[in-house]
This record gives C-alpha cells, sequence and structure tokens, in this order.
C-alpha cells in the first residue's frame, strides 16, 4: 500500500512574509526595550525599580508574543493568523484610546489583509 502525499499547501502570500518578518522584527527591538528598561532601573534607584520592572514585563511579553506570530504566521500556523488579529485589534485600540490617528493606519491595513480571502485560505480559517 503506498503512503498517500501531503494535503497541498498553498505558497506563502508575499504579505503573510512580510508581516511574519515586521513581527520578528518587533519582538527583537520589544525584548531590546525590555532589557534597557530593566538596565536603566537598575542604575535609577530602589524607587524605579518596582515601575520599571511592571514596564519592562509587559515589554517582554509583549516581545514573547510577537516573536511566537512571527514564527507561527512564517508556518501557516492557524492559531498564529488568530494572535495576529488580536494584536492587530489591540494596537488599534491602544490608538483609539490615545487619539493618535497616524497610529491608527497600521493596525488597520494589517487587519484588513489578514482579513483577505486569500490570506483566510493559507491559514485555513473559515
Amino acid at each position: 500500500m503506498e503512503a498517500q502525499p501531503p494535503a497541498y499547501r498553498a505558497e506563502r502570500p508575499l504579505g503573510v512574509t512580510i508581516l511574519a518578518v515586521l513581527a520578528a522584527l518587533s519582538g527583537i527591538l520589544l525584548l531590546l526595550a525590555a532589557l534597557a528598561i530593566a538596565s536603566l532601573s537598575i542604575l535609577a534607584g530602589p524607587a524605579a525599580i518596582i515601575p520599571a520592572g511592571l514596564g519592562s514585563g509587559v515589554l517582554l511579553v509583549l516581545s514573547l508574543l510577537y516573536l511566537l506570530v512571527a514564527y507561527g504566521l512564517w508556518n501557516g500556523q492557524t492559531w498564529a493568523w488568530w494572535l495576529a488579529v488580536i494584536l492587530a485589534a489591540l494596537d488599534l485600540v491602544i490608538a483609539l484610546l490615545s487619539l493618535n490617528i497616524a497610529s491608527l493606519i497600521i493596525p488597520a491595513i494589517i487587519l484588513w489583509y489578514l482579513t483577505r480571502s486569500h490570506v483566510k485560505e493559507y491559514f485555513n480559517v473559515a
């Protein structure tokens, strides 16, 4: 009996490749920012350690999420599509709350792109 070939997988769309690379770069920059804040808080003294520790902790979590999204998008994982949509929506909400109109553009474009039919099809999202 002959083994069945793997199911056909569409080629990764160029936009998904770009988003994966940008997510990886964002994750790396956020990680560096978290490390910088943690390091500088030690130099600033005891009063700065707790607030800086919280800030660097949030940046560390975000950096890990973006690195995870980059990995998942690169490999066409369905969960990565969902996580990317959630992070883009969160960015959009933060931009709205901060009344920063310029910051609305990028997450809006990302959400628009991720909801295109060929992208959803690539990630097997109904």
